[in-house]
């Protein structure tokens, strides 16, 4: 992930950890802090996937700091931008290289 923009404030937030996204065999792959998380999907159309979440994720101890909280569960809008891969969560877009 690169950022996350706000689709009210229009503000965007740059993502200086690693957080990655994958999708592979029915099964979203995404990382939380220093975790890693899995859950079925299935694409609903051309460009709206549903995540069957809450996914299950690690639980390791990460660092204390602060940390972007990913969670997908539900019906979103997926499509292609430039080199982002970009997911409407309802008030953000998250931006995946």
């Amino acid at each position: 992930m690169d950022k996350i923009t706000n689709l009210e404030t229009k503000r965007t937030q740059f993502i200086d950890e690693y957080h990655y996204l994958e999708f592979r065999d029915g099964r979203l792959r995404f990382a939380i802090d220093c975790n890693g998380c899995s859950t079925p999907y299935e694409f609903v159309s051309k460009d709206t996937v549903q995540i069957d979440g809450p996914a299950m994720c690690t639980r390791r101890g990460c660092p204390e700091r602060d940390v972007i909280r990913i969670e997908y569960d539900g019906k979103y809008k997926i499509w292609r931008q430039g080199m982002y891969l970009v997911i409407r969560t309802g008030k953000d877009d998250h931006f995946y290289k």
